[in-house]
């Protein structure tokens, strides 16, 4: 109902990308079930003021919290773009 899909990326390694992608033409707050607690942190954002996008951005990175018997963050997802979140400092989930 709200044009907002999530995925998500496992490397050979184990390591993780989630992506979450907004195909409505307004902003979209979304939050992201986690496995792991730690820290997260965007790493690309396609709304980005330097690709020409209007910077509806998550610059600040993210302590998970506990959630529905695991954990979560809460994002930003720009209109009409998408968002690559991942763990970091040692966190390979997201």
């Amino acid at each position: 109902d709200d044009n907002t899909l999530l995925y998500r990326r496992i490397a050979k390694n184990g390591s993780t990308l989630s992506i979450v992608l907004n195909f409505a033409p307004v902003v979209r707050y979304y939050n992201i079930p986690l496995k792991r607690d730690g820290m997260y942190a965007e790493v690309f954002n396609s709304d980005e003021e330097k690709y020409g996008g209007g910077g509806v951005t998550n610059k600040v990175p993210q302590m998970a919290f506990k959630q529905y018997g695991g954990y979560g963050i809460n994002i930003t997802v720009p209109p009409l773009g998408f968002t690559v979140i991942k763990g970091i400092e040692g966190n390979d989930e997201a």
